[in-house]
């Protein structure tokens, strides 16, 4: 009984937003978009989509999210917002960042997107403009691909503190006293790996376009970034 009530509250709730949606005005980036979304549909494969695609991602929102934290370092009104005031990060420690972030993102990270496309071919994700979900859909399915990553983020995240394992494998992303956005993903190689699962089982879960897949990455970036910062 309690199931059906639920479930009768999410369809209410959906043809809710569904019927103020339909009030809103004409997105006008929603063209250019389309036309940008069809346009790669017709020159790439689903391989390089699913994958490169994928990565390119991933690489061009970490950055750009990254940027703004970058930039604020230099300018002296905005320094008088930093928490560590006294523990400013040195050139030296961020580009060691950024050689472990290519060695990660390369190495660990691309060959896990690489099975993005397999994943979708096997279940028959869609790719196509028309199947693409509606954009409170797509918040909604990011909202509990967050909910599962927080989850699995939290308990893994506690164990990887445990005295036994911490010197190991979580210690590399504590040996910055002074986070910066670029640190979200200065890690252990196991670690990437251990708590990066935790991306994907949502998408598993959730997944019913490969649209789902940029949207959950960007949001988690966002997140990720900003309280690395």
């Amino acid at each position: 009984m309690a199931t059906n009530d639920s479930i009768g509250i999410l369809n209410s709730a959906y043809l809710a937003v569904e019927f103020l949606d339909s009030f809103l005005p004409q997105n006008p980036l929603q063209q250019p978009f389309k036309d940008a979304w069809n346009y790669m549909l017709d020159n790439y494969t689903k391989f390089q989509i699913a994958t490169w695609g994928s990565f390119l991602v991933h690489e061009m929102s970490f950055f750009l999210l990254c940027l703004p934290g970058f930039i604020f370092q230099f300018i002296p009104f905005m320094k008088k917002y930093k928490i560590q005031q006294d523990k400013p990060e040195t050139w030296e420690n961020q580009w060691r960042c950024f050689k472990t972030l290519m060695f990660n993102q390369f190495c660990i990270q691309l060959p896990m997107i690489l099975g993005t496309f397999y994943f979708t071919e096997y279940y028959n994700i869609p790719y196509d403009w028309e199947s693409m979900p509606r954009w409170y859909t797509l918040v909604a399915l990011c909202f509990g691909c967050a909910v599962i990553e927080d989850a699995w983020h939290y308990f893994l995240h506690r164990l990887l503190h445990h005295k036994k394992l911490y010197k190991y494998i979580h210690k590399v992303h504590h040996e910055f006293v002074s986070p910066f956005g670029m640190q979200a993903e200065y890690a252990h190689p196991l670690e990437t790996i251990i708590l990066g699962t935790g991306f994907f089982i949502g998408i598993m879960i959730f997944c019913n376009h490969v649209i789902l897949l940029w949207a959950w990455v960007i949001c988690r970036l966002l997140e990720t970034i900003d309280v690395h910062r």
